[in-house]
């Protein structure tokens, strides 16, 4: 996949604190570890003619209002550094490096240029300089009074939900970390890792359905963050890529805010000043959920059906390819609705250029048994299972018929009556757990008399 993220801010007059328009930034990409003979002259090594002759990697120019946006820049994940060059006309040039970006908009990198005029020296900044004009757009929120509890790993019924605090993106004509140009009033959500990131914005393998009072809304993920890059929250421990010791659904920026994990710092280092674990587009922040400020809310990662060993699922692709490994080869598939249950998982691997969580499934054809990613099947509808209870009454046995459903009785229906004028007890909606003991003294009503009885479940 191609990152890319974005660098935006405003040049102004050191002395009047007036906007400067018409003034140049330009971005050099710095030497790597792995390439080291690409990109500027570190800063130490270069002179003033140096820059005269270097070809940016991307360049813009301030409005009127002193302000620019470039957007597209290249930052193979999870960053890479530049050289940020501003001049103007009558102005000593600006030069800070490194200055880190980060993929995506919503960690846009801010910078606030200040150059003073008349000066023909270049002014150098040190970009990891604590004082240096740099900051990311997330870093500009806090959040309010109100904290809301940390999750507790959980066994989920249906797709994984947890309630996170979500921040508003903004930034139109920003660029999301895979390549989404962002419009007035755009639909999407960003979430603090690659690994649920939509490979662009015609892809829907990732959605979330978001949830604030009665406005409930489905977006896909086209961006990476708020704060962390590698922080998959709602995966599983054995599979989270950063943070596996906080309780599954945590964001780790709401841990440092609330309880000062980590330090109170994000993966990069920086102090977190907001619990934000989703960043919303404009339109999906205003008009969708009706927002007016940053606040909680419910998410359900709809890619996630938040099954666990055992479990029954059936598919909701119209093929889905079942594997001999994670992302291996291909074996064979199943059509829509088919059923199997889970025998073995989770793991994690990449197809296509996303990141899946896998099981292994048994289907039900008796043949097939494989990998499969989880975003395209659910946990299948339990069907009802009958047990025979026998209640011993007066040497007869009166046969009963009982049906639950996932550890709760539904109902007991008899075949026969219980006593002289069909007098029985209907139970409904009784947790097994409670009802096995329940039924050890069954307390029954037989007409006017009562009499206590010993019961027998047989089929659990």
């Amino acid at each position: 996949m191609r990152w890319v993220g974005n660098v935006y801010g405003a040049v102004t007059d050191a002395d009047t604190g007036a906007p400067i328009a018409g003034a140049q930034v330009f971005l050099f990409q710095l030497p790597t570890a792995e390439n080291p003979d690409r990109g500027a002259t570190p800063l130490n090594n270069r002179s003033e003619s140096d820059i005269d002759r270097a070809v940016p990697d991307r360049r813009g120019a301030t409005d009127v209002r002193g302000e620019f946006l470039i957007n597209g820049v290249p930052t193979p994940f999870p960053f890479r550094d530049y050289r940020i060059v501003i001049r103007a006309l009558g102005y000593g040039p600006m030069i800070i490096e490194p200055a880190r970006v980060l993929p995506g908009a919503v960690m846009a990198l801010c910078v606030k240029g200040q150059l003073r005029r008349g000066e023909h020296r270049s002014s150098h900044i040190r970009g990891t300089d604590p004082t240096a004009p740099l900051m990311y757009r997330h870093e500009t929120v806090r959040d309010g009074e109100t904290v809301w509890p940390l999750e507790e790993d959980r066994q989920q019924t249906g797709p994984v939900t947890y309630t996170v605090f979500a921040t508003r993106e903004g930034l139109v004509g920003g660029t999301t970390a895979n390549g989404h140009i962002i419009q007035a009033r755009d639909r999407f959500v960003a979430l603090p890792s690659r690994r649920a990131l939509n490979v662009n914005d015609k892809t829907y393998d990732f959605l979330v359905e978001l949830s604030c009072g009665n406005r409930v809304v489905r977006a896909p993920v086209w961006d990476i963050g708020p704060w962390n890059t590698r922080d998959d929250y709602w995966h599983p421990a054995e599979i989270r890529e950063m943070w596996s010791d906080l309780p599954e659904g945590t964001p780790e920026a709401q841990a440092a805010r609330q309880t000062g994990y980590n330090d109170g710092k994000d993966q990069y280092g920086r102090t977190v000043l907001n619990s934000a674990g989703i960043d919303l587009a404009d339109g999906t922040f205003w008009d969708d959920l009706d927002l007016e400020d940053n606040s909680w809310v419910q998410v359900k990662f709809l890619w996630r059906p938040g099954v666990r060993l055992g479990d029954r699922i059936q598919t909701t692709a119209s093929a889905l390819n079942v594997r001999a490994s994670p992302a291996g080869t291909v074996l064979g598939k199943q059509p829509t609705g088919a059923r199997g249950r889970v025998v073995k998982g989770p793991q994690g691997a990449s197809s296509g250029g996303s990141y899946y969580v896998w099981w292994q499934i048994q289907w039900d054809d008796g043949v097939a048994l494989g990998w499969c990613a989880e975003n395209f099947f659910e946990k299948a509808p339990v069907e009802p299972v009958v047990a025979r209870l026998d209640i011993r009454m007066a040497g007869q046995f009166p046969e009963l018929t009982v049906h639950y459903r996932a550890g709760t009785i539904l109902g007991i229906e008899a075949s026969s009556d219980l006593s002289p004028g069909g007098s029985w007890i209907l139970l409904t909606n009784l947790p097994l757990s409670s009802a096995v003991q329940a039924w050890r003294d069954l307390n029954l009503p037989v007409g006017t008399m009562r009499r206590y009885y010993r019961a027998r479940i047989e089929g659990f």
